[in-house]
C-alpha cells in the first residue's frame, strides 16, 4: 500500500498515461506537480473512448491535444478549473480534462477512469 499522496497521484499519473498511450496516443506526463499533469496528443484517425460512469459517454478525438489533470479524490480547485479553460483558449484543437478514479487508484484499469472535460 503506497504511503503518502503523492506516490498515490504518480501511481494514478501513470495509469491514466498507459491509457491512453495503449490507444495509440503521445503522452507526456509532467512531473513535479507541474500544470497539467498530461499532456496528451491524439492521433491523425479518429480516436473514441467510452467512459461507461456515471453515464455511457463516448469522447471522440482526433488530430487533439488533450491536457488533463489527474486527481485522485476527484477534486479540483477553482484555480486549476481556471488553468484549464486558458490552455483551451490557446488553441481550438485543445481540449481539457479532469481524470479521476472509480473506486480504489491502486486497482485502475480501463474501465474505472473517469474523464469529466472541463468547458
Amino acid at each position: 500500500m503506497l504511503k503518502n499522496k503523492k506516490a498515490k497521484g504518480t501511481l494514478f499519473e501513470h495509469r491514466v498515461r498507459d491509457f491512453f498511450e495503449r490507444r495509440g496516443c503521445f503522452v507526456i506526463r509532467q512531473a513535479s506537480s507541474a500544470f497539467p499533469d498530461l499532456i496528451v496528443i491524439t492521433p491523425n484517425e479518429e480516436l473514441r473512448i467510452l467512459i461507461n460512469f456515471p453515464s455511457s459517454i463516448a469522447f471522440s478525438f482526433r488530430n487533439n491535444i488533450l491536457c488533463i489533470e489527474c486527481k485522485v479524490a476527484g477534486k479540483i480547485s477553482g484555480e486549476e478549473v481556471r488553468g484549464l479553460k486558458n490552455l483551451k483558449n490557446l488553441n481550438s484543437n485543445i481540449r481539457t480534462f479532469r481524470a479521476y478514479p472509480l473506486g480504489s487508484a491502486y486497482s485502475v484499469q480501463d474501465g474505472n477512469i473517469c474523464l469529466d472535460e472541463v468547458e
